[in-house]
């Protein structure tokens, strides 16, 4: 399944994916539709700024936008939906 940090992770090689198993979470479809009972957890990468690659999850969307406006770059499927989470 792409992720949409194939370039990350090229450019990056010592990264590794997280693992879909690790907070109990699911994977969106590729449209970013969540399982019944799920709620979105976006996914951020702040493309490198300051020297220190690093991502952020929140399940905000206005925290969403707030990262988006300071240039941070949505990652996973539809909107940025990196994993689906537990209510």
């Amino acid at each position: 399944m792409a992720c949409g940090c194939e370039a990350t992770l090229a450019t990056f090689p010592d990264w590794g994916l997280e693992d879909d198993k690790l907070f109990n979470a699911k994977l969106p479809d590729a449209s970013g539709t969540l399982p019944v009972g799920t709620i979105p957890v976006y996914r951020l990468y702040n493309n490198g700024m300051g020297g220190a690659p690093n991502h952020r999850f929140v399940t905000s969307l206005a925290e969403r936008q707030n990262m988006l406006n300071q240039g941070f770059v949505a990652e996973g499927a539809g909107i940025g939906v990196g994993m689906c989470a537990p209510p």
